[in-house]
């Protein structure tokens, strides 16, 4: 009867009871989930967070994705920012924030976040989600300078993409041809590498 343990952790002060108590609290949303009843799960999680918010990301995450899920961007992102507020050590934080902003094509703040992600946490893989947020925004400088500074970049097919791409841009199809076969190399399933080689080849046979 998740109802009435739900009722029970609603009651829990001790922290490591809360602990166990979030197990119960993801159970159940879980189970709403599943049953496509996202409004019950949604309202799960905002429980969670009004028992304690300060050291448990779960109900964050969980919450956002609800509210991604169901078209509510506003929200996610509201709970992206209180979650950084509380947990700003915390990479998932400005992960989720990152998400969001996506979400809702604020290319900018998404920037913001990945380079935090790529700065202060070491994630250098952010740096090409932040270089793809800054080809949405025409920064193509600002992007390619981003690119450069994963530590190895000579060794990823999304580096090679990305560099695939700005030549595109640029109309250097060449030099576009060069980095997508690149990427394709070191990555054969790595499918935008492959699209945009067949995009591009198709385009300097014209």
């Amino acid at each position: 009867d998740y109802t009435a343990a739900v009722r029970e952790c609603k009651n829990v002060t001790e922290r490591g009871a809360l602990l166990r108590a979030w197990s119960v609290f993801d159970n159940a949303a879980g189970i709403y989930c599943q049953r496509s009843d996202y409004e019950s799960a949604i309202k799960l999680m905002i429980d969670a967070l009004a028992v304690g918010d300060d050291f448990y990301a779960g109900a964050y995450v969980r919450l956002i994705d609800l509210y991604l899920l169901t078209k509510r961007a506003d929200e996610a992102r509201d709970i992206a920012e209180r979650m950084i507020k509380k947990r700003p050590d915390d990479p998932v934080a400005h992960m989720k924030a990152a998400e969001c902003a996506v979400s809702a094509m604020d290319y900018k703040t998404a920037a913001r976040e990945y380079d935090v992600l790529a700065v202060k946490f070491r994630l250098y893989e952010n740096l090409f989600d932040e270089a793809a947020c800054l080809i949405e925004l025409g920064e193509y400088e600002k992007a390619d300078a981003t690119l450069e500074r994963h530590p190895a970049h000579e060794y990823s097919e999304q580096y090679m993409y990305y560099k695939a791409y700005l030549a595109y841009k640029h109309r250097r199809y060449g030099e576009a041809i060069e980095y997508a076969e690149r990427a394709y190399n070191l990555d054969p399933e790595y499918m935008p590498a492959l699209y945009l080689l067949i995009d591009l080849e198709s385009l300097v046979q014209e």
